[in-house]
Formats: structure tokens, C-alpha cells, sequence
């Protein structure tokens, strides 16, 4: 009975030391708050995956926005370029003007845990290629951190991804990579194999929302086929 009483303390323990609210602040002082609320999909339903296989939540008003005009600067925070490297070990120098620079879209506004906000945002140049980050910011909208958490081009029915996520209701990130370990660029339409390895990492926001990494784990090398990651890489051995 001792021992019983005393495991249940623990768990509790254990509960309530990482037991938090988790709520859209009240107190946030944007210069355009009011747009904020009435144009900007608030996404409360956990988990809130970010993958090619469960949709995204429909956008409010149908489209996406730009954060600025709700008084949010990323300006030079957030990186801008979509075509890059696709994803180590060499530097794509884009042969191609300002086309691989894209523009930030803000699309959902997630809750947070603290006085800051969580929003997640979509990079895109109107081509085929696409970044998504999680971005942090005060309650001003000024810049905190970012979570690379989607990257690759589209590819239908299922897009490729390189990178893909889920944030669960306690604010911990699941997160996956699949990294390219090819040391020459390779154009995404010439890419049908790689030498890679799988990344498994799971991330918490504290309440300043700022991400920290709670584990890395490391797959076995080997050569991937792109057609691979139209999966879930949760799932992809």
C-alpha cells in the first residue's frame, strides 16, 4: 500500500511539473490585432500535423496573408530562400535571378504557453517549391524563434518532403528529416535517389517561446528514393 501511494505521488509529480496552460493570449498588442482575430485561422485542435498525408485545417477567408499587415516583422529572421540545397552539404547558387526567393505567408495561429505567439507560416515563390516554419514572436509581433518543420516541392497526388512535423497539445514538437547527404547539387527534376539518413527529434516550447530540442535519434545511412518521401517519414525505416 506504501509503495502504491508513493508511485502515485511520483506520476503526479511528474504530471504537474510539465502540466501547463496552453491558450491564445488576451493581452496581445499588434497594431492590427482586430484583422488578426478576424482573418487568421485560429487552430486549437491537437495534434496539428504538418505533413503530405492529413490535411491542413481550411484557411479563414480562404486565403493566406501576409504577417506584416497584421504588424508582424520577420524582416531578415526567417530565411526567404525556397530553392536551396535540398538539404546538405553543398549551397545551390540559383542560377535563376529572384527566383528562388520567396514570400512569407502567414496562415495558422496556434496557441501558446506563454506571452508570446505561435504561428505557422508557408514560404513560397509561386512555383513548385515550398518551405513551412513554425515562428515565435512577443505579443508586438517582434521575431523569437522559428522550426524549419516542412520543406520540398509538390509533386500530386503526394508531395515530396524532406522535412515533416507534429505539434501535439502539451506544446512538444515530434519532428522528422529525411537529410541528403549528396555533396552535389542535384535539380529536384533530376533527383531520383540519395544517400541520406532519417532524423528523429522531439522539441518543447518553453514559455518564451523559444524551441529547445529534447532528443535526437540518428537512422542508418542508405539510399533513399524520392518516391519514399510522398510517405509519412515517421513511418520510413
Amino acid at each position: 500500500m506504501k509503495k502504491s501511494f508513493i508511485t502515485a505521488l511520483i506520476l503526479f509529480l511528474g504530471w504537474n511539473s510539465y502540466s501547463q496552460t496552453v491558450q491564445f493570449p488576451s493581452n496581445v498588442t499588434l497594431s492590427n490585432v482586430t484583422g488578426l482575430n478576424a482573418n487568421v485561422t485560429k487552430v486549437s485542435t491537437f495534434p496539428f500535423r504538418i505533413d503530405n498525408q492529413h490535411p491542413m485545417p481550411p484557411l479563414q477567408g480562404g486565403k493566406l496573408w501576409g504577417g506584416e499587415v497584421f504588424g508582424i516583422n520577420l524582416l531578415d529572421s526567417v530565411p526567404t530562400v525556397c530553392l536551396d540545397d535540398y538539404r546538405y552539404g553543398h549551397k545551390f547558387d540559383n542560377p535563376y535571378g529572384d527566383d528562388g526567393i520567396g514570400y512569407l505567408s502567414l496562415m495558422y495561429w496556434l496557441p501558446s504557453n506563454g506571452n508570446y505567439l505561435l504561428f505557422f507560416y508557408i514560404l513560397e515563390n509561386g512555383a513548385d517549391y515550398y518551405k513551412s516554419f513554425l515562428v515565435t514572436t512577443s505579443l508586438s509581433g517582434v521575431y523569437i524563434d522559428h522550426l524549419l518543420v516542412n520543406d520540398g516541392w509538390f509533386d500530386e497526388p503526394n508531395s515530396i518532403n524532406f522535412t515533416q512535423a507534429q505539434v501535439n497539445a502539451d506544446l512538444t514538437i515530434n519532428w522528422y528529416e529525411i537529410r541528403n547527404l549528396n555533396t552535389a547539387y542535384t535539380s529536384p527534376s533530376d533527383l531520383v535517389s540519395f544517400e541520406g539518413e532519417k532524423i528523429s527529434r522531439t522539441y518543447r516550447l518553453n514559455t518564451n517561446g523559444q524551441f529547445s530540442i529534447c532528443s535526437t535519434t540518428f537512422g542508418a545511412r542508405r539510399t533513399y528514393v524520392t518516391s519514399e518521401l510522398r510517405a509519412l517519414i515517421s513511418t520510413i525505416r
